[in-house]
């Protein structure tokens, strides 16, 4: 379905390991995205099934890459343009909203061989872009798409693990715990401060293996949530008033200028602190 016509706004490259990531330790890629995100989700996408609108949205991986920005410019890390800053601001600081991501969980169909770090990881088959989802007898199934097959774990509040929090291919969350309290301490124990620890900190929703498939998306509830709730649990037929999509896209690989400045370069006119400094802030903090 076509959804109006909403502001998008220019992301310059992003390319960072992510926060609370361990050095010499962690395993996972760094997050690196460019393109443009809408300011605002479509009214008229709120409360529309979530198979209706998943493709005219971003993928949970990408929105991982600005979750992470947006926590280094709450430490003052980074100093975002004010479209782009504004866009985050209303994105993960707006209580009540959320955005369906374009990707599927299929919980029927992960490898058997992968080893799970905890007993209660879920194996799955991870979609992202899937080109639709069908109803089969009762089963959802999401056709399509690029797959990957890894893990998920239980419902529960993300912790940081030496790789970070999210998984920087998916955007899935590598470990959960079963308080706050536990999630938010292995922030803390990292030097971050108790307040930042607390914004850092969000829930995932999962389901159990062997339990269908999913959509995605991202919401920031009153409750146990957090600003990048994750739920891979909701059927693709199900809406929510509250819940939209969020039109984004990635520039093509090489068509960016050579010259043009980024967040690995450090922005134009010194609004940005080099890469660099960013890079010895984490350093500093894991030491």
């Amino acid at each position: 379905m076509a959804l109006e016509t909403v502001q998008m706004i220019n992301v310059p490259r992003i390319q960072a390991y992510p926060l609370g990531s361990v050095e010499g330790l962690r395993t996972s890629r760094q997050y690196d995205f460019e393109g443009s995100v809408a300011r605002e989700m479509p009214q008229d996408s709120l409360g529309k099934e979530y198979k209706n609108i998943h493709s005219q949205s971003i993928v949970l991986a990408d929105q991982a890459v600005l979750w992470n920005t947006y926590l280094l410019s709450k430490l003052g890390k980074v100093s975002l343009p004010e479209d782009f800053g504004a866009a985050l601001e209303t994105m993960f600081e707006k209580i009540g909203s959320g955005n369906i991501t374009n990707d599927a969980c299929d919980y029927d169909n992960g490898k058997k061989g992968l080893k799970k770090t905890k007993e209660t990881d879920r194996s799955v088959r991870w979609i992202k872009q899937p080109e639709r989802f069908e109803l089969d007898n009762g089963v959802w199934k999401a056709i399509g798409g690029k797959e990957k097959y890894i893990l998920v774990p239980e419902s529960g509040y993300v912790e940081s693990t030496c790789d970070g929090s999210y998984n920087s291919e998916t955007g899935t969350p590598f470990s959960t715990v079963d308080t706050r309290a536990k999630a938010e301490k292995t922030w803390t124990s990292k030097g971050f401060d108790p307040e930042f620890a607390r914004l850092a900190v969000s829930y995932f929703f999962s389901r159990e293996e062997k339990q269908g498939t999913s959509a995605v998306g991202r919401w920031y509830g009153s409750g146990v949530s957090g600003p990048f709730g994750v739920g891979a649990s909701d059927d693709p037929g199900d809406g929510d008033d509250s819940i939209g999509a969020l039109p984004s896209g990635r520039l093509s690989s090489g068509a960016r200028p050579v010259s043009e400045k980024t967040y690995l370069d450090g922005l134009a006119e010194g609004k940005n602190q080099a890469f660099s400094e960013v890079q010895a802030f984490l350093q500093k903090v894991k030491e």
